[in-house]
């Protein structure tokens, strides 16, 4: 098959987002399965540095940079009065211009046989009227995630969440990696989904090979996404201050690993994560044992796993949370809030321990009883990489994602033929009727 994925950007060196990760992650394992595979970048990055050797030239990327308007005098005008009266419409404009014309260019190259985009902010409407097989890839629409972020409703919420209602009502073929996911868009969107394909997220074979081996700081938090509110970074540092006030503990440290965003807390003005962990921490002995350490690259954030830390995900909502099952794959402790899809990953006592979502205490709880049992701490570990390993391995995800795009490919003949039978009968029954 020829398969055609629109991601955020390409390769996942480029960003750390999850959408972009796993399309990474499932363009180089679809290659190994004998597809070939075109990525549109969304950024508009064309390049494709940072290939695996044996792919370049059987993943071919297309930037998708937006197009704007041309007429200098008219431009400014344009925007600032179109972004008002259309919050979305004037972005979304300009980005099916561009998507459009980087798939028509992919397609002077080669056919595209089905194409997977993801469902935030309605992009695979603008792209439907091409005629080629589509799956929606839920990942969490932006109606979901910006409340969970604490971004109150607005205009721009509004017109993102009646986008999205649009497309995934439109949608003939929708996939997601957890059921938690469906439960939530429906909710927010006020929709039912109908058949929905659940198909997990994979792990990339590179982190099974960051195995905890002998743990040389076992008493190190490892915290490791955005710094803001669903991500739970709030309720993480209030946490660690339970934690750390206790003398049994004087010795536990706080790494946070990640970009230092805003938080927007209920009832508190936006507040920059730094400013946010000085007015929480006043004491200096502990503000001294939190090291945020900003942005790391990939191989940077194994090496701190493999050092067998305790891995600390208070998200308020995740659907597939990658720093869950790379830890996971590294058989590194975890710890995490049971929102979202996390509970069909982790199963407390199993592989893992989860805590009532937004409750700090119960996440210091749980966090003392780890570092209180280093056996359960290194059992749950090595279960939670048994387990990933059976079930989000790469090419067990691919194959299954390989099947449902054939099921697409043959149902979508199938409806194309119907739709062309149909239109030749009615045809005839016109033509009859006149000869009559």
């Amino acid at each position: 098959m020829n398969i055609g994925y629109v991601a955020p950007d390409f390769p996942a060196t480029r960003s750390s987002n999850g959408v972009t990760t796993y399309t990474d992650i499932m363009a180089r394992e679809m290659v190994m399965l004998g597809h070939s595979v075109s990525v549109f970048c969304l950024s508009g990055a064309s390049d494709s540095a940072g290939l695996d050797p044996g792919a370049d030239g059987l993943i071919r990327v297309y930037p998708a940079r937006q197009v704007c308007m041309r007429i200098p005098l008219l431009r400014v005008a344009y925007y600032r009065i179109g972004t008002k009266v259309l919050p979305t419409g004037i972005a979304a404009r300009d980005l099916r211009r561009g998507l459009r014309q980087a798939i028509q260019t992919a397609l002077r190259d080669g056919p595209i046989d089905v194409l997977e985009c993801s469902e935030v902010r309605g992009i695979p409407s603008l792209i439907y009227s091409l005629g080629i097989p589509l799956v929606v890839r839920l990942h969490a629409p932006y109606a979901v995630t910006a409340p969970a972020n604490g971004q109150h409703r607005g205009r721009l919420l509004h017109s993102i969440a009646r986008a999205e209602r649009r497309c995934l009502q439109g949608a003939q073929f929708i996939s997601a990696p957890t059921r938690a996911v469906i439960g939530e868009t429906e909710k927010a969107l006020g929709l039912q989904l109908g058949d929905v394909r659940v198909i997990p997220n994979p792990v990339s074979a590179w982190d099974f090979a960051a195995t905890v081996q002998q743990p040389a700081n076992p008493r190190e938090l490892l915290f490791v996404g955005r710094c803001d509110r669903i991500k739970g970074f709030d309720i993480l540092v209030t946490a660690f201050c339970h934690l750390a006030r206790d003398s049994a503990y004087t010795d536990v440290c706080l790494r946070i690993v990640g970009p230092l965003t805003t938080l927007h807390l209920n009832g508190r003005k936006s507040i920059a994560a730094e400013d946010f962990v000085t007015d929480v921490v006043t004491e200096p002995a502990i503000r001294s044992r939190i090291m945020m350490e900003g942005r790391l690259a990939h191989d940077q954030v194994s090496a701190l796993r493999r050092r067998g830390s305790i891995t600390v995900v208070p998200s308020r909502f995740e659907n597939f949370a990658y720093t869950i099952v790379e830890a996971m794959a590294a058989g590194c402790p975890v710890v995490a809030s049971d929102s979202g899809g996390t509970p069909e990953i982790l199963q407390h006592g199993r592989n893992g321990l989860l805590f009532r979502s937004g409750d700090d205490r119960d996440l210091a709880d749980r966090i003392r009883l780890l570092l209180d049992n280093p056996a359960l701490a290194r059992r749950l570990g090595m279960q939670a990489r048994e387990d990933v390993q059976e079930r989000y391995a790469p090419k067990l995800v691919a194959r299954q994602t390989a099947d449902f795009y054939r099921q697409v490919v043959s149902l979508s003949s199938a409806c194309a033929k119907t739709a062309k039978h149909s239109r030749l009968r009615r045809l005839i029954t016109l033509t009859t009727g006149q000869t009559r």
